[in-house]
C-alpha cells in the first residue's frame, strides 16, 4: 500500500460475531495468503465457550478447513490473538482466498458452545494493529452524505 493507512486482510469483518455454531465465520481476503509469509489475526472477544480440556476455543483454518493454522490465545473478555507463518502442508488441500474461524468443540453430549467477538482485523506481519475496514470497505452503521450543489454564475 502507497499510504500508511492500515486496512484489514479480511473482507466483512464490520459486524460482530454471535453465534452458537461450530463454524463462526467464513472471511473472504483483499489478497490471498503467501507461503512462508507471517500474519497476525486478533479480535475482541466477550465471550467464548472452553472445551472439557480447557483448550483454547477459537481455531483459524484457510479456506479449504484441512489444518488448523492455531487458536487464538488471551483475555476473556479481551483481544486475543494468532500469529503464524501460512504453510500449505497438504498439497492439493488449500484455499488460500479465505480465512475460517471455528469455536472448538466442547467435549460431551448435549454441551453447547458459545462464542461473542467483534473488532476481527487480519494483518501480515507480527503486530496485531486496532480494527480497520478491509480497503474499499466502509465503517459499520456509518453513511457518507455528499449533497452536490450546481452553482451557476
Amino acid at each position: 500500500m502507497s499510504d500508511s493507512t492500515m486496512h484489514n486482510l479480511l473482507r466483512g469483518t464490520a459486524e460482530a460475531l454471535d453465534s452458537d455454531f461450530y463454524s463462526l465465520a467464513q472471511y473472504g481476503l483483499a489478497e490471498p495468503l503467501v507461503v512462508g509469509r507471517t500474519y497476525t489475526i486478533s479480535a475482541y472477544v466477550e465471550e467464548v465457550s472452553r472445551s472439557g480440556s480447557d483448550r483454547p476455543a477459537l481455531a483459524v483454518y484457510d479456506g479449504a478447513a484441512w489444518w488448523s493454522l492455531g487458536c487464538l490465545s488471551g483475555d476473556v473478555p479481551g483481544v486475543q490473538t494468532l500469529t503464524f507463518t501460512y504453510a500449505q502442508p497438504f498439497e492439493g488441500h488449500a484455499d488460500p482466498s479465505r480465512l475460517i474461524l471455528f469455536n472448538t468443540p466442547p467435549n460431551g453430549t448435549g454441551v453447547t458452545r458459545r462464542a461473542r467477538l467483534r473488532d476481527v482485523m487480519f494483518v501480515e506481519g507480527t503486530t496485531p494493529a486496532a480494527w480497520a475496514p478491509a480497503e474499499g470497505e466502509s465503517l459499520a452503521g456509518v453513511k457518507l452524505q455528499i449533497t452536490i450543489i450546481d452553482v451557476i454564475i
